[in-house]
């Protein structure tokens, strides 16, 4: 099986490079899936559903540890006001992606439990307030399917009318 994530684009990442150490800074769509279908598949069932929603105006919001403990030691994110095209984008790419027979490695953060955020990054963090309109998506992929590192970004895909 194959591990993928979608991500809306903050800082720009390069396709078809491997980002061993994490990726740039991002907001996750729809978090790590896993699936025995190929890229190809991926890229053909998202497509349409990304290049048909309009740029994402990402506002963050509070500070939040997200993990088991929800403190200090999990995952320091910054949430980003929910908005209907954002929650569109997400469930559209969830219902997609399990025609595709996906199976969520983090079931409580898809559908009623997604809480759109952005993980704080060794580059920086998006900081309560911050606001940044969102113009692609990018597929990710795990070359490590096991321990999902060593992550490829396998496409950018421009919402409508933003510039390619």
């Amino acid at each position: 099986m194959r591990a993928f994530l979608f991500v809306l684009e903050i800082s720009p990442m390069q396709v078809d490079k491997v980002y061993p150490d994490g990726l740039r800074l991002h907001c996750t769509v729809l978090h790590w899936f896993r699936t025995n279908a190929f890229t190809s598949e991926v890229l053909a069932k998202a497509g349409d559903i990304i290049s048909e929603t309009p740029p994402i105006t990402l506002i963050a919001e509070r500070e939040e540890h997200f993990g088991p403990s929800n403190g200090p030691q999990d995952i320091l994110v910054n949430l980003v006001r929910p908005t209907p095209t954002f929650q569109k984008l997400h469930n559209g790419l969830r219902q997609a992606m399990e025609q595709l027979g996906a199976r969520h490695t983090e079931p409580t953060y898809v559908g009623d439990g997604f809480h759109a955020h952005v993980t704080s990054q060794p580059e920086g963090q998006f900081t309560e307030g911050s606001r940044h309109i969102a113009a692609a998506t990018y597929l990710v992929e795990a070359l490590n399917q096991e321990t999902i590192t060593n992550k490829l970004v396998v496409a950018r895909i421009p919402h409508r009318h933003a510039q390619p």
